[in-house]
């Protein structure tokens, strides 16, 4: 299937550093939405572009502890330019996305380690004609918006909601040399914001079970 995605006020978010129970990660970003989004119509929103930088923290995991249990196989903060970008609900094959606008949040290209992409629905190409994939369920109040990951469609494999990051080319095996990999998204990754004329800002928190990751983004239009 091939998709097709939708076309500064007060930071909302308090940040402090803290170190994770997990020995040996670096410290994180703790992000706490100062509001709860309410349902609203998102009609102001379509249309509006934001593009900034990304400062991500994540976590990379394995299975090569003893007896192949999970393990802390490294940490990374890095900073990438992102765009934001809100739309009108995505409509495909007779049926239109549930939220109150579209999202496409892109960190990097995602042929780039540790970029990301992230998007609130996608339209797909099938031999009967289009169908609409909802990804995300968002909720607007105000200026202030939130969001989960509702359903990761893995099943239908639809390339959406991913992270970008090598892996080795033999588990276990760093030695081997490594491939760039997308990892999907797990359903409960959320994010949360606050957009104006001028500027917006995005924190994401979530996991796609081998990178646990949060993030910080700031924007201008």
């Amino acid at each position: 299937m091939s998709p097709r995605h939708a076309g500064s006020g007060r930071n909302p978010f308090r940040i402090s550093a803290r170190k994770s129970a997990t020995a040996g990660m670096v410290p994180a970003l703790v992000l706490v939405c100062a509001a709860t989004a309410t349902a609203d119509d998102g009609s102001a929103l379509w249309g509006a572009h934001y593009q900034g930088t990304a400062k991500v923290a994540l976590n990379v995991y394995d299975y090569c502890g003893s007896g192949n249990s999970r393990r802390l196989a490294g940490s990374r903060t890095y900073a990438m330019p992102a765009t934001l970008d809100f739309g009108k609900p995505m409509q495909g094959g007779g049926q239109t996305e549930g939220n109150p606008f579209s999202l496409v949040f892109t960190v990097g290209n995602l042929s780039q380690p540790g970029a990301m992409d992230f998007a609130s629905a996608n339209v797909y190409s099938v031999s009967s004609g289009q169908v609409l994939l909802t990804f995300w369920k968002l909720a607007l109040g105000g200026s202030k918006f939130e969001g989960t990951l509702a359903d990761a469609h893995t099943a239908e494999a639809p390339g959406a909601n991913l992270v970008n990051w090598p892996t080795p080319l033999i588990p276990c095996r760093p030695d081997s040399g490594t491939g760039n990999s997308t990892h999907a998204m797990s359903t409960g990754t959320a994010i949360a914001g606050q957009v104006t004329k001028s500027g917006a800002a995005l924190a994401a928190k979530g996991s796609t079970g081998d990178l646990d990751f949060e993030l910080q983004f700031n924007g201008n239009a």
